[in-house]
């Protein structure tokens, strides 16, 4: 055995890059997945993209706020594990303050992993303030 192991994170942030490009959004393209602490389940899967039953697109494409569900929205809709459930989030880049804020109100979120790169202080700071741990890797 040469090559060393994938990480579980490491695992499910390539999963995440891999969702992003299901994303029907031409701004910004996101994947996002919600597992349980041990790494054993997967609790939901969300990606950058219009609601259920519109069009495949953007409702204003090449405006910053192009009409898209953010991956970390879909993720929270559809992931029914029970709040006080633990949880793990990764994404395929750094939550927007709002969805920050949906991850806390999902319940549970003990870690978030998310690539290195642009990152907001402001949601760092945030996601802090409520114990919620962030790890950027590559």
């Amino acid at each position: 055995m040469g090559s060393e192991r994938p990480t579980f994170p490491g695992i499910y942030l390539t999963l995440a890059r891999s969702l992003a490009q299901r994303s029907t959004c031409v701004v910004d393209p996101v994947g996002t997945v919600i597992t349980s602490i041990d790494f054993r389940k997967v609790l939901a899967l969300g990606y950058r993209g219009n609601a259920s039953g519109l069009a495949n697109g953007c409702d204003h494409p090449g405006q910053a706020d192009c009409g898209c569900l953010h991956a970390e929205e879909n993720a929270v809709i559809v992931c029914d594990a029970p709040r006080a459930e633990p949880k793990i989030v990764f994404s395929s880049k750094l939550p927007c303050r709002a969805c920050a804020k949906r991850l806390v109100n999902l319940g549970g979120v003990q870690d978030l992993y998310a690539p290195t790169g642009e990152h907001s202080g402001d949601v760092l700071e945030l996601l802090s303030s409520v114990g919620i741990r962030v790890h950027l890797i590559e």
